[in-house]
């Protein structure tokens, strides 16, 4: 997805990368002994510099940690509302949640949903709240209420949410592997069997699990489960922690790091599960394989939405001024965030690391700006695309000096 990476090894195809010595005279390649691939600090710590950060700056510190989440709400007569379930917002007047969502047990359906609140039963903490209308509600066509399988639903919002620190569509995950070891869940659901509701929003870290291993938890011929669990449903659960009735449609995401914000990827989609907090995992939807009828929803409501636009790095630009900052980076002072960049993984100079090349002018180029990290005295670690010419000739750049290769 983010492409592929190559090695350019001398013994791969090219021939050695000329080494300076500390005099900055050529040797070529000097022996070293490798012991491992956790040795790199002991055999390369003299060329090592200190980190230099930049100088910190300030912003506005507001709660925005879950800014994509949503809760989903029936109004009753005297107006008050029952919150039964949460949606995550991946488009500015669109939200992802459970197809059984789209009514509750007297099959009404829901008429409000909720962003930007923490509390959604109390008024001290309504700065940044906004409450809209669901004008439109679209289940996915394979849904039926009687079943478990493909439980995903969009509901359109009367306009577009007002974006802000606070309130802002999440990204998606579009590879069918989930590949980390933690995702978050958030909601407003009961706090364990037989418990209320919670009024303030929790969160809980679960760790994904197989359909294999999930499967003795949901066999196959249960109820609503007739043939186990499918290729769009996967399983997160935690010995202590777990989603319940109520967070129905809720996110289960990731929050990817980039520079020095963090970006969450919409993961699943809250389900179902057993009795919640008895250690059973629970079922989620996996966005990943509704990402084509997400986007084509969209566009039949007149949306600019194209999968494109959907491309993690392109929706992690999309928004992130509005992004939460990573939290070992920021300092709150009297309400303020303050950026802390001694921790931060970037330098106010080019790493001595990075390495840029480019072929002879002879020859075709494929890529006319590439770059690279050394990870050996004659290694060079780089995208695949920099090399799909076959082209053998090159110049590699450092800090002041170049080497052919």
């Amino acid at each position: 997805m983010f492409g592929a990476l190559v090695v350019l090894g001398c013994a791969l195809t090219f021939a050695s990368v000329a080494q300076c010595d500390d005099n900055n005279e050529y040797n070529w390649m000097l022996p070293y002994e490798r012991s491992s691939l956790h040795d790199c600090e002991e055999r390369f710590y003299k060329k090592i510099d200190p980190i230099k950060v930049a100088p910190a700056a300030g912003s506005p510190a507001y709660l925005r940690e879950f800014a994509h989440i949503a809760a989903i709400g029936w109004t009753n007569e005297d107006q008050s509302v029952r919150w039964l379930c949460g949606g995550s917002l991946i488009w500015e007047n669109f939200i992802l949640t459970a197809a059984h969502c789209a009514a509750d047990d007297n099959n009404v359906p829901p008429d409000v949903a909720r962003m930007g609140d923490i509390n959604i039963y109390s008024d001290e903490d309504d700065e940044f709240a906004q409450q809209l209308k669901i004008v439109e509600i679209i289940r996915h066509p394979k849904h039926k209420y009687n079943s478990n399988y493909y439980d995903i639903a969009l509901m359109k919002l009367e306009r577009n949410v007002t974006l802000h620190n606070t309130v802002a569509p999440t990204c998606l995950w579009l590879d069918d592997e989930i590949r980390f070891p933690e995702l978050l869940a958030a909601g407003w659901g009961r706090t364990g069997f037989g418990e209320d509701t919670t009024k303030t929003l929790l969160k809980v870290q679960l760790a994904p699990i197989t359909n294999d291993k999930c499967s003795t938890h949901y066999q196959r011929g249960v109820r609503k489960l007739e043939n186990g669990l499918m290729d769009h449903q996967f399983c997160a659960g935690d010995e202590k922690m777990d989603t319940c009735p109520g967070d129905s449609g809720g996110p289960l995401h990731v929050k990817l790091f980039k520079k020095w914000k963090l970006v969450p990827f919409l993961v699943g989609v809250t389900s179902f599960g057993k009795a919640c907090g008895i250690s059973a995992p629970g079922v989620y939807v996996k966005v990943s394989k509704f990402s084509d009828w997400i986007i084509e929803t969209l566009q039949r409501h007149g949306e600019m939405a194209t999968r494109f636009k959907f491309e993690p790095l392109v929706c992690t630009d999309r928004y992130y001024n509005l992004r939460e900052y990573k939290e070992d980076l920021v300092r709150v002072y009297e309400g303020r965030e303050y950026l802390d960049l001694s921790n931060a993984y970037v330098s106010s100079t080019i790493s001595n690391n990075v390495v840029f090349f480019r072929r002879l002018p002879s020859v075709p180029q494929v890529n006319n700006a590439c770059f690279g990290t050394l990870i050996e005295p004659n290694v060079v670690l780089t995208l695949a695309e920099c090399v799909l010419d076959e082209g053998k000739v090159f110049y590699f750049y450092f800090s002041h000096f170049y080497l052919p290769v």
